[in-house]
């Protein structure tokens, strides 16, 4: 059975301010190997000093990766937001795709990802929608940044 599961928590990468960016694709890099291994997709936000991430797949699999994200010393106050069966994936794509709301991103998207850790708290499917959306509109503008390459 399919599941998606959506949680946050408090980044304790040990790195400074101006490598946490660099950090965090290295960390979602690593877990892609390993999520589509195991038949998880799914996204990494961070996001004002805090991680809101997303995974599909076998409940089995989720449980497996959320236990090892609780113990996970880059991680405090880990939060469950939501855990339930779906019937098709949002981010089908991606083992593990990550967005920052640091410098490399475009402003327009980091303003929508701002308001990401607020609306997880009060309607996570909703959040998780607008996940998906910044996400599409992040590929956009790589695309047409490196067509006018």
């Amino acid at each position: 059975m399919l599941q998606r599961l959506l949680y946050t928590s408090h980044a304790a990468l040990g790195v400074p301010e101006y490598e946490q960016e660099s950090s965090v694709r290295r960390l979602a890099q690593a877990s892609a190997a390993r999520n589509s291994a195991k038949g998880l997709t799914g996204v990494m936000l961070f996001v004002q000093g805090q991680f809101i991430q997303v995974l599909e797949g076998p409940g089995e699999a989720l449980e497996e990766i959320f236990e090892r994200i609780c113990g996970d010393f880059r991680h405090r106050q880990v939060n469950l937001i939501d855990l339930g069966a779906v019937p098709t994936r949002i981010f089908s794509e991606w083992g593990m795709v990550s967005m920052t709301d640091g410098s490399e991103t475009p402003e327009a998207i980091r303003a929508s990802l701002s308001e990401i850790p607020y609306l997880a708290e009060l309607n996570a499917r909703e959040a998780i929608l607008q996940i998906r959306g910044a996400l599409d509109k992040y590929q956009e503008t790589q695309q047409a940044g490196s067509k006018a390459a």
